[in-house]
């Protein structure tokens, strides 16, 4: 029966080089390759693990990439080359073999006390006229907002609202570190894509420019990518209806707002009001919450 191994990579946009790890229940190999793209340092990386892939055919090579990608055209052209090795699409199955393959990057870690206790976080996102705004709010009030007018070779305007959404994730998930986070958001392609994320996939958005350099700097897709799968074991994150009456997210949708409409003026008051006007909105939808906890309780 052929084994199935699973293959990640990790860019370097920098170098031009990919990591690559194969990870099999009874095989596993790391390296380097120098590629062009993703498809390309696929294929690269089986030519440089072949030699010790050969020795475990027939064998799966479990990859994650979308439907359309043109490498699922030539999988002939791939098992005649690489005898005995089959490319193949990831399925759920394969969550274990890609969380172990995603280990692999990452030397050991000292064992370090875990997060304490549960935190219920709302995230939200704004964006029109080419700049984005994201805010998060925690049931004990720690709040966060940012703003950024990303580059068009970046990402596409169309999908500024996801990008918004998973920089006000990413945001939180940096912000606290010491708790187990539950992560509420309004937004079900963000949700989507973290769960993918944690689990080791690689689906970025529609429109986004993965080999911009921004993509591996702090709030670019891949650094995110990255941040949620260290972080995946603390974060449970879920979808929670938008402006239906839940304080937590109707208060992280005003601070995103207020970050977005304050850098652009549209609101008449200058950065400097922005600290104070977000402590209010912070304050004013965490009581909100609490009362609302409280009354469902009683």
């Amino acid at each position: 029966m052929a084994e199935r191994i699973a293959l990640s990579l990790k860019p370097d946009f920098a170098s031009g080089r990919w990591a690559w790890s194969l990870m099999g229940e009874c095989f596993g190999s790391t390296g380097t390759v120098r590629a062009q793209g993703r498809e390309d340092a696929v294929l690269c990386a089986l030519a440089a693990a072949y030699p010790a892939l050969r020795t475990r055919v027939p064998a799966y090579v479990v990859v994650s990439l979308p439907p359309t990608a043109r490498l699922w055209s030539f999988v002939v052209e791939v098992e005649v080359h690489f005898s005995g090795v089959s490319l193949v699409p990831c399925t759920d199955a394969d969550a274990p073999l890609r969380a172990a393959a995603m280990r692999a990057f990452h030397p050991a870690q000292p064992v370090v006390a875990p997060p304490t206790g549960s935190l219920t976080v709302a995230t939200d996102g704004s964006a029109t006229r080419g700049r984005i705004g994201w805010g998060w709010l925690a049931e004990d009030g720690r709040h966060g907002h940012g703003t950024e007018t990303p580059s068009v070779r970046q990402c596409a305007r169309r999908r500024h609202p996801v990008l918004a959404e998973l920089r006000a994730i990413s945001e939180a998930i940096s912000a606290l570190p010491q708790h187990h986070l539950v992560i509420r958001t309004d937004c079900r392609a963000a949700v989507s894509l973290v769960e993918e994320w944690a689990v080791g996939g690689h689906r970025l958005p529609d429109g986004y420019v993965a080999t911009h350099h921004t993509a591996v700097a702090p709030g670019g897709l891949l650094w995110m990518q990255e941040q949620v799968r260290k972080e995946a074991p603390r974060v449970d994150i879920g979808w929670v209806r938008g402006h239906a009456g839940d304080p937590l997210n109707e208060g992280a949708d005003s601070l995103a707002k207020l970050a977005r409409r304050a850098a652009e003026g549209t609101w008449g008051f200058t950065a400097a009001d922005v600290p104070q006007r977000a402590r209010e909105i912070a304050d004013a939808f965490t009581t909100a919450h609490q009362t609302t906890q409280s009354a469902d309780a009683a």
